[in-house]
């Protein structure tokens, strides 16, 4: 199983980070052209009034929940056009270009209908290369054009058809030749139809010519071609075979994915090794559920960044299904997937590019909203959103799934504020902590997290980032923005310590890797407490005891389900006690996942009937060298004594050679003066969650209450 979820977020990663070759698209407008250009064209082939029923299709709404979280603003049409008329048209290119990741961009540039489109060489100030696609029937329209023009204008009555053959063939092959030119294109499917005669006829080209120039009326209208005269009859691309038959080394794409007509191109493609299928323009001009078959980017650069987006969301759900049903491996998927989206374009096209990864955690978000849907088929219920506060108690807040996914996942849950200084003895705030009763705050759920429990499998869980939410009753209300750094509440400690490694790593160039290891012990009585076993340090006979193995099974499986990979479990030395080491992760995922196994651990023993605790020495008189407890350390390592305050404590590791012979007197001089012990615990509230009071009474008192605690407290305290 864990297995498993490690190559979905790998194949998801992929999907999210790999670089895009957007295979046919069309140029950008200017900026001047832009200007009179709609947005709704992104969503829409309407024009005039029929635009204006854009704004009800199930595309633009999609689109335009898209375009909001770009430009942040809320989601409505109107909002986004106003954020769009505060930025240089230049600078909206950029915004819309930098997040989706396209490396390369092939663009017909025989759309103008606005007359006013970018130079293909311009393009690349938003992609590392741009070329050109040649539209044949343009060349053609102008040969044709400029051919009626002379005709008309002289006593010519006869046309030979070489004087159209010949000027087309020679501008064909100066195409070919450019190194700016990659492919040709034909829109001969919504002109003629692709019942093709493939076997030339110049008697009746001749006798089309001639009809063309005879009923020629200047100017000729170049914008004619446009998909309402369409014949879906006639733009079957299986009528195609002969063609792709008799020229089998020539490469033929069939773009738009032949919409409607995808199965046929499919099985042209599964056929023909000359064939392939372009699956672009249905992104997004249809429906979600419409376009599970890339990109086709045109005017506008919003059409770039929708079609993107959702090609990517698109062919995450189409491959994960496939997974699921056994007809890929995730290794097949996560090659078939590097394929569509850049192998296949840059082989034939022979663009010869290095694909360039993004850096883009838009995955997770995908992976978790998809995982809300599976965890539903798979009979989830409620979601868990939980916490670890300052107290380092674990709290969570349950959700039906249904609400979880249509507002929390995406807005948030609120909670007062103060649950996040809530101490370990009782649901009161203490004073001088920095927050009182009034405020609040919001769990923004971490979608990455979100995983069924196995031994409660109507349940789910996932982990959450405290984010601000400023009343009128607040300062700040009305005065920041919304940045991730505005966003995040200062106490949150998921936010802290993804902080500390960003800057370690930033500023130091220092990563880390955090291994856990696991000691707890299974207490069958509890008054006084009582070892599941009486056995020692990797006894056998530990797992002969009672239900031991099958607890140890249980706990060790679910752990492997939720994604947390196992290396090793035993028996330890006081009675009862067992150890479980997982792998190394990243300091984030592996707090994540200490909390996640602590949990299991304590949840899957109780459904056993045992009860399992974290306290280092439950047992009086008990030698157990692997869980000593603080006094014992101390006095072992450091002291002959307890101290009874944080004072105390500092005192006597000035008064211990041990420690400042291996520390320096430097070093514990820093850590013994309280002014220097004040200004260090100030640095550290910094990053950590505890509001600490400035008050040396208090600061000691905290401490202090700490230790108290350990003696009653199922669980280890976190020290930082």
């Amino acid at each position: 199983m864990t297995k498993v979820i490690y190559d979905c977020e790998a194949l998801l990663r992929t999907i999210s980070t790999f670089p895009l070759i957007d295979n046919h698209c069309h140029n950008l407008l200017t900026s001047d052209a832009s200007l009179i250009c709609p947005l709704e064209t992104c969503f829409s082939e309407a024009r005039g009034d029929a635009l204006k029923d854009a704004s009800q299709t199930i595309a633009l709404k999609r689109g335009v929940q898209q375009l909001a979280k770009l430009y942040n603003c809320p989601p409505t049409f109107d909002d986004i056009k106003q954020v769009r008329d505060l930025m240089s048209y230049i600078d909206i290119c950029k915004t819309c270009f930098k997040p989706i990741g396209i490396q390369s961009l092939l663009l017909d540039d025989g759309l103008d209908t606005l007359d006013g489109l970018m130079d293909v060489q311009s393009h690349v100030e938003f992609v590392d290369i741009a070329q050109r696609i040649v539209r044949i029937e343009s060349i053609a329209e102008k040969i044709l054009c400029d051919l009626a023009t002379s005709v008309a204008r002289s006593d010519q009555k006869v046309v030979n058809f070489a004087e159209f053959e010949e000027p087309l063939k020679k501008q064909l092959e100066t195409y070919a030749k450019s190194e700016s030119v990659v492919a040709f294109k034909s829109i001969v499917a919504y002109k003629s139809g692709l019942n093709i005669d493939h076997i030339p006829n110049a008697e009746a080209a001749a006798v089309a010519l001639g009809s063309f120039i005879s009923n020629f009326e200047p100017p000729f209208d170049q914008k004619g071609f446009g998909d309402p005269d369409l014949d879906l009859i006639a733009s079957n691309p299986l009528l195609l075979r002969p063609l792709i038959e008799k020229y089998p080394n020539a490469k033929f794409v069939l773009l738009h994915a032949a919409y409607p007509c995808s199965r046929q191109a499919g099985y042209l493609a599964s056929v023909y090794s000359n064939v392939y299928v372009d699956m672009g323009f249905v992104f997004p001009w249809i429906s979600a559920s419409g376009q599970q078959t890339n990109l086709h980017g045109h005017y506008l650069p919003e059409s770039f960044y929708v079609a993107a987006i959702q090609g990517r969301e698109a062919l995450s759900k189409v491959l994960l299904e496939f997974v699921e049903s056994g007809e890929f491996s995730y290794e097949e998927a996560i090659k078939v997937a590097k394929q569509i989206m850049f192998e296949n374009s840059n082989r034939l096209y022979k663009l010869k590019l290095t694909p360039k990864q993004i850096d883009n955690e838009e995955y997770k978000d995908v992976s978790g909203k998809q995982n809300i849907v599976k965890l539903k088929k798979m009979g989830v219920k409620f979601v868990r959103i939980g916490i670890v506060e300052c107290s380092n108690q674990y709290r969570f807040h349950i959700v039906p799934i249904d609400r979880f996914q249509s507002y929390i996942a995406i807005s948030g849950l609120t909670i007062a504020r103060c649950i996040t200084a809530l101490p370990f003895y009782g649901d009161v705030i203490p004073g001088n902590v920095g927050v009182d009763a009034t405020g609040e705050i919001l769990l923004k759920p971490d979608l990455s997290t979100l995983i069924q429990l196995p031994y409660s499998p109507k349940h789910a869980n996932v982990h959450a980032f405290f984010e601000n939410k400023f009343t009128p009753v607040d300062p700040q209300f009305g005065k920041i923005d919304n940045s991730p750094n505005s966003l995040a509440f200062n106490l949150c400690p998921r936010t802290c310590l993804q902080n500390i490694v960003d800057s370690a790593c930033k500023d130091l160039s220092i990563t880390f890797l955090i291994g856990t290891e696991f000691e707890f012990v299974l207490l069958k009585d509890i008054t006084p407490p009582v070892g599941v076993d009486d056995t020692t340090y990797s006894l056998a006979s530990s797992f002969r005891t009672s239900n031991n193995a099958e607890i140890l099974d249980r706990i060790v499986e679910s752990l492997q389900e939720q994604g947390i990979e196992v290396e090793q479990f035993h028996s330890e030395s006081a009675p009862g006690q067992f150890e479980i080491v997982t792998a190394p992760e990243s300091p984030l995922i592996a707090a994540d996942k200490v909390v996640v196994t602590r949990q299991t651990i304590y949840d899957v023993a109780a459904r056993a009937g045992v009860r399992a605790t974290f306290v280092p020495k439950p047992f009086k008189n008990q030698d157990n060298p692997a869980s000593l407890s603080n006094e014992e350390r101390i006095k072992q390592g450091v002291t002959e004594r307890m101290p009874e305050s944080l004072l105390d404590t500092l005192k006597a590791l000035n008064e211990d050679k041990v420690l400042i012979d291996a520390l320096g007197e430097p070093m514990i001089r820093c850590y013994t003066g309280v002014k220097e012990v004040k200004y260090i615990i100030n640095i550290l509230t910094k990053f950590w969650v505890y509001p600490f009071s400035k008050s040396e009474h208090n600061l000691e008192n905290n401490f202090t209450r700490n230790i108290d605690f350990e003696k009653n407290y199922d669980g280890s305290l976190f020290v930082t």
